[in-house]
């Protein structure tokens, strides 16, 4: 269960730093600063079914993908995603991105953000050599937070129960 302060760092540089969480705005929201690697790759197009999202652009420029346009927020610029907006996004720069990135309300998103870390950490690999069931782990046990555009829900099952026995 992370906490304010709490950080996980992954073998790429890639960083979240939790800000507040659930516990400390009693649910309202999650709140994490995340350090992306340069170029990052997006990771699947996906929706949060129950949330939405605010970011800031801290550092670097992200191309973020909404409902199949895509638009460039940089250094200052904010922007938000509402719940059910398909969307992803990355780092465009030869630089490290960094963004604030609010999700209201919390629901469990700092514990998919602390699993989802950790396996990255953990595998020692960069996003842009994750293959789906890196996700499918991270995402299998969080349907009310994300769900994935692809594969097809039946399908995303299937492989959320493999994950959870392997």
């Amino acid at each position: 269960m992370p906490r304010s302060g709490d950080y996980i760092e992954a073998p790429n540089q890639e960083k979240i730093e939790f800000l507040r969480t659930k516990h400390e705005t009693g649910g309202a929201l999650s709140e994490v600063r995340v350090r992306f690697e340069s170029n990052s790759a997006a990771p699947p197009a996906h929706f949060h079914p129950n949330q939405d999202e605010h970011f800031e652009v801290v550092r670097g420029a992200f191309v973020v993908q909404l409902n199949g346009e895509s638009r460039t927020f940089s250094s200052g610029d904010s922007f938000d995603i509402p719940r059910t907006t398909v969307h992803s996004m990355y780092n465009a720069r030869d630089e490290h991105g960094e963004l604030i990135w609010q999700t209201r309300p919390a629901l469990q998103t700092g514990e998919l953000f602390d699993k989802l870390w950790t396996i990255k950490r953990d595998a020692g690999e960069t996003r842009s050599r994750w293959t789906w069931l890196h996700y499918i782990k991270a995402f299998s046990s969080h349907q009310n937070e994300i769900i994935l555009v692809t594969p097809p829900r039946p399908i995303q099952r299937i492989l959320f129960l493999l994950a959870r026995m392997a």
